[in-house]
């Protein structure tokens, strides 16, 4: 279940992963699952307007495919909320790859989202996604 969970996040499926987190949370009240409360948060996010699933699926997509086209592979991936705007998310992809190659990895992706009006609405910058280069 946890990895069902993980991969709802990383491909942007928020109503399947909140429901996860609630059926993980049944079978471990005692130990809820790491990711429920980022289940809850975007959620509210997309319920307020943010963005849609449908529109961080696409972003998510974007960000595969870049990293398809590099040939690396993602080491983890981490969520993080900005403090100061509301329902604004960052997800960060660590990879296995050097700084060059993530530099360039950055850049395709940015150019991606800037080329496409629809990210550009949709998810905008409420819901963003980054790569950080690992050894």
């Amino acid at each position: 279940l946890d990895q069902v969970i993980r991969q709802a996040l990383k491909a942007g499926r928020f109503e399947p992963l909140q429901d996860y987190c609630r059926r993980y949370d049944t079978l471990r009240p005692e130990s809820p699952h790491a990711l429920t409360g980022w289940s809850r948060k975007l959620a509210e996010a997309a319920e307020a307007g943010a963005f849609t699933e449908a529109g961080v699926r696409k972003l998510l997509n974007a960000a595969s495919a870049v990293q398809r086209r590099k040939r690396v592979h993602r080491a983890t991936f981490q969520l993080a909320a900005d403090g100061e705007v509301p329902h604004a998310f960052l997800m960060e992809c660590s990879v296995y790859a050097s700084p060059d190659d993530v530099a360039e990895m950055k850049a395709v992706l940015a150019d991606a989202w800037a080329d496409a009006d629809d990210l550009r609405e949709d998810p905008g910058l409420s819901f963003t996604a980054m790569f950080v280069g690992v050894d």
